[in-house]
């Protein structure tokens, strides 16, 4: 893609509590300082992926959206990191709800039904040099545990990439 030019994807999402996010912060801080290849995530855009909807009309996925049964939330917790491909993340502990909501959303939304994998998304690798680093910002981070937090929502997100990507909540569900 053009770096000048920008696209807009949806995705379905929850978002930890500030605390949470800044006790995410704190531990990922001087792993960034140390891992510097790596393309960090800015802390405002740290959230759960329940469905990637990818380029559509938010209009009609708003209405679509409205359609989702949500689940009772119960507590989760982001616990140790890993990696699959590109990607450095904070682990989701979470009961079987946060799966059968992602299905949900994901039936609802009209999404590709993957395999539901909840993380946060703290860093990519963009280079070779970065993926060397992947390994290593993992191990400094596997000992990372935030306490119990309960999510009150479900969100409908724009994202917007380019040379300053956004995020944009479009619509919001309560969880009960």
């Amino acid at each position: 893609m053009d770096s000048g030019r920008m696209s807009e994807r949806l995705f379905v999402a929850l978002w930890p509590p500030q605390h949470v996010v800044a006790m995410v912060d704190t531990a990922v801080r001087p792993v960034r300082a140390q891992h510097q290849q790596l393309k960090w995530q800015p802390p405002e855009r740290w959230h759960i992926t329940l469905a990637f909807l990818g380029e559509r009309t938010s209009a009609k996925e708003i209405r679509r959206f409205g359609s989702i049964e949500p689940h009772a939330a119960e507590p989760v917790a982001l616990h140790g990191s890993g990696r699959f491909g590109p990607v450095l993340w904070i682990g989701v502990e979470c009961g079987l709800w946060l799966s059968d909501l992602a299905r949900e959303c994901q039936r609802v939304m009209d999404a590709a039904d993957r395999r539901f994998h909840p993380h946060l998304t703290v860093a990519r690798a963009r280079s070779v040099a970065a993926r060397h680093e992947l390994g290593s910002a993992s191990a400094d981070l596997a000992g990372f545990h935030s306490p119990d937090w309960t999510p009150t929502e479900v969100t409908l997100v724009r994202s917007t990439t380019g040379p300053k990507p956004t995020y944009e909540v479009v619509a919001r569900t309560a969880l009960p």
